[in-house]
């Protein structure tokens, strides 16, 4: 779990918008978490809303590409607001939604 404000917010598109992702960056102290807050689709579908400065906690799992540390997100909390992502076992909520495309 990481506690810090974010410094960065984007999505990934590619070629399939419905594939795209939401990324956080999160300062804490002077160290910089980038975080994987799942599909775009599915972020964009709840009512949270993360900008930059915004103060966040983040609950996840660390996966490492190479050197590269990434948060995958479980929870992400704003205020009183908890945005879950995933369950205790680790499986994304979104998982059996209907959507269109595949994740």
């Amino acid at each position: 779990t990481v506690k810090g404000t974010v410094i960065r917010a984007y999505k990934t598109a590619g070629a399939d918008p419905q594939r795209g992702r939401v990324y956080l960056i999160i300062k804490v102290k002077q160290t910089q978490y980038p975080v994987d807050a799942g599909p775009a689709w599915y972020f964009d579908s709840q009512q949270m809303m993360i900008h930059v400065g915004d103060a966040v906690e983040v609950r996840g799992e660390r996966q490492y590409n190479g050197n590269e540390l990434t948060l995958i997100a479980e929870e992400i909390k704003k205020g009183n607001y908890v945005l879950r992502l995933r369950d205790k076992n680790g499986i994304p909520v979104w998982d059996g939604w209907k959507k269109t495309g595949d994740e």
